[in-house]
């Protein structure tokens, strides 16, 4: 497992809820693969106006190359109120330090 965490902040002047879509997941070499399992806490987070929120992130890495340096990206879009608003790409990279 792996995990990070992100902020998102409501800039508008009503509340929106937002979700988290994987929609591709490539390996360092470019080639794509299929999405390992990943949770965003909270899922679906509701926002009011000019609301900011911690969102964590967790990445199940256990079908995952795993290799030092082995690299993936994720492209995850994010929807507000139901509607594409953003993307966010996430990147792992496996610390050769963890092999020490």
């Amino acid at each position: 497992m792996t995990g990070g965490a992100f902020v998102v902040e409501n800039a508008s002047a009503v509340t929106v809820a937002l979700s988290f879509e994987v929609v591709g997941v490539r390996d360092g070499l470019g080639v794509s693969r299929a999405a390992p399992p990943i949770a965003f806490e909270p899922s679906a987070p509701s926002l009011a106006p000019r609301e900011a929120r911690r969102v964590r992130v967790r990445i199940d890495l256990a079908d995952a190359p795993s290799e030092p340096g082995a690299r993936l990206e994720l492209q995850v879009r994010v929807h507000a109120d139901g509607r594409h608003h953003l993307t966010l790409w996430i990147d792992v990279v496996v610390d050769p330090r963890t092999f020490e």
